[in-house]
């Protein structure tokens, strides 16, 4: 959805301050996300400090252990944009 209003006026001296609100909204937006990731900072809990950081595997701190990315599509994304625009010009020269 797109949608704006403008109002322009007079305030003499030759200038005409210009004033506008333009909006857009978007719904259910496609996105993904992975409901298996590492979560921040697990590699470096205390908790699990013992493994060895050769060959360490990110697949055991994962929610479900040994699985990889469980990339899930859904349309629950959204997006909002709101501007106001004033425009005031100079005075124009008149020589």
């Amino acid at each position: 959805m797109n949608f704006s209003i403008g109002i322009q006026r007079n305030v003499g001296f030759q200038t005409i301050v210009d004033a506008a609100y333009v909006g857009s909204l978007a719904r259910h937006l496609a996105w993904e996300r992975n409901l298996n990731s590492v979560p921040f900072g697990a590699n470096f809990a205390s908790a699990n400090q013992d493994r060895p950081r050769a060959g360490h595997s990110f697949s055991l701190l994962r929610p479900i252990p040994g699985f990889g990315d469980i990339n899930f599509q859904e349309t629950a994304g959204s997006s909002d944009y709101h501007s106001l625009q004033v425009t005031v010009p100079g005075a124009s020269q008149q020589g």
